[in-house]
């Protein structure tokens, strides 16, 4: 069932997209990767100004990571973000990676760290990609789970869409992805989403599309 909370220009999409476990394959180690130190803000009012969107960068490091260097990556752990309505300031995942790609890894995360000061310098000045390594003895999560989570918040839209030419440095329609977290009793990842817009059919039309992205993963949407 797909519904939206439809209320003052906005709509809220609360999507549920379930993931599988195993076991780890041998020789693979654990790296927690962060994304910290973001303004953040109001994902209606600050949108405008081009803050990161902590949960976009991580998402598109470990995306680079398997599509570009071909890096064999899992995610045990991904969360960030706290609701809808706010630019998540900060992300955080643990990933398993095979031991004998760890300087690649390390390499793709560099690289990650100067992407982020070059694009967000300016707007994000305390903006940085932390990577320590970590210890786990559990399941993690498979290659599909992984990969269409990661897709799926690339593919998302975020920030000012299109701009107000009445109101200078207003928004006419935004989206911002503001909360993912992992539901361990359902084995879902939860991720909130919000759509903006003075426009009703625009704003429609923008939801309908994350709606068609989520839904191809597997993901149910409802109401918050």
């Amino acid at each position: 069932m797909n519904t939206q909370n439809h209320i003052n220009g906005q709509i809220i999409l609360h999507a549920r997209l379930p993931y599988h476990e195993i076991r780890a394959p041998k020789d693979y180690i654990y790296y927690k990767v962060r994304v910290i130190g973001g303004l953040g803000g109001d994902a209606e009012v600050d949108i405008v100004k081009q803050r990161a969107n902590c949960i976009k960068v991580l998402a598109n490091i470990l995306q680079v990571c398997i599509q570009h260097q071909h890096i064999a990556l899992y995610l045990v752990r991904f969360e960030g973000g706290d609701t809808a309505n706010t630019i998540p300031a900060n992300a955080e995942a643990l990933v398993a990676i095979p031991s004998e790609m760890e300087q690649d890894f390390k390499d793709i995360m560099i690289q990650g760290s100067c992407a982020l000061q070059a694009q967000y310098g300016v707007t994000d000045p305390d903006a940085e990609v932390l990577l320590d390594k970590a210890v786990w003895h559990g399941n993690i999560i498979d290659e599909i789970s992984t990969r269409c989570l990661l897709a799926d918040i690339n593919g998302i839209p975020t920030g000012p869409l299109e701009m107000r030419a009445d109101i200078i440095g207003t928004a006419m329609t935004s989206n911002n992805i503001g909360c993912v977290k992992m539901n361990h009793s359902t084995s879902c990842f939860e991720i909130m989403n919000v759509c903006h817009s003075i426009k009703e059919y625009d704003l429609n039309l923008l939801a309908s599309k994350i709606r068609q992205i989520l839904e191809v993963s597997g993901a149910e949407i409802t109401n918050c």
